[in-house]
């Protein structure tokens, strides 16, 4: 599934429908998907500090970022599929890999997923209904203005570096 933000919001219906999605809308997916075959699945919202050292970041983003820490906030899931409980990371797709995107290449069924980021807080959420809003929240408690602005502007040029390189 390709990674982007769903037209109609950051819900398991826009995702599924439109058949995009960001770690939001994609793990809100698979938890209503998980919950209908009978498992129990939890959602998680991760703070975590971006790391614009990437090589999917543009030397113009890296240059516009120089002295000021972004903080994320990653959704991601964990779940009992019968051998305990395991990360489920959906987030980036599999062909991005290639680009030094996290993700998960062989699993086993057993064993965590790549988690795409490395947590500094975790929060578990049990109303799904307010996840986005309590989302959006910790993110403006984590970031002043210049840092939010540098959030959205990260996540764009991440698509735009997808866009150019293309995938296969």
């Amino acid at each position: 599934m390709p990674y982007a933000r769903p037209h109609g919001g950051n819900t398991a219906e826009a995702c599924v429908s439109e058949w995009t999605g960001t770690c939001s809308a994609k793990h809100l997916a698979a938890h209503e998907w998980l919950t209908l075959m009978g498992y129990s699945p939890r959602l998680w919202m991760a703070a975590y500090l971006m790391d614009f050292s990437q090589p999917y970041f543009s030397d113009a983003f890296r240059a516009s970022a120089i002295g000021t820490r972004v903080y994320d906030v990653h959704n991601f899931l964990t779940c009992d599929l019968g051998h305990g409980d395991i990360i489920i990371d959906i987030t980036f797709p599999l062909s991005w890999g290639r680009h030094g995107f996290p993700v998960t290449v062989d699993w086993d069924g057993k064993s965590d997923f790549t988690l795409c980021c490395a947590p500094q807080e975790r929060i578990a959420l049990s109303d799904l209904a307010s996840a986005d809003n309590r989302k959006r929240a910790w993110l403006q408690a984590l970031n002043p203005n210049r840092a939010l602005q540098l959030r959205e502007a990260a996540i764009m040029d991440m698509a735009r570096f997808i866009q150019t390189e293309g995938t296969p």
